[in-house]
């Protein structure tokens, strides 16, 4: 009985066929030739014009509202509010020489 058993499911695979084995699957790249377009596309502004020192993200990175873009050259701007906050803490006068 159990040489039987064998023997039917011997015929039960050959009758199956290649759906109980691994059969080879090649798959060919095929190119496209398009354009992608955006889901949005907003418009940004700084309220002063400048120098970008900075860029702060990456090209199609996805960002939030009031996320910092770019950060812009700033080193005469900090002088002047360094110098005004000197010249707010000073308590004397100033001779010249």
């Amino acid at each position: 009985m159990k040489r039987l058993s064998k023997w039917i499911i011997g015929l039960m695979a050959l009758a199956a066929g290649p759906t109980l084995f691994a059969t080879p699957v090649h798959a060919e790249a095929v190119e496209f030739d398009g354009i992608i377009e955006p889901w949005q596309v907003v418009d940004i502004g700084a309220p002063a014009e400048g120098i970008v020192a900075q860029v702060t993200v990456d090209r199609s990175s996805t960002v939030t509202q009031g996320a910092v873009l770019v950060t812009l050259e700033s080193s005469v701007e900090r002088a002047a509010l360094e110098k005004a906050q000197a010249m707010a803490t000073f308590k004397g006068e100033m001779q010249l020489k």
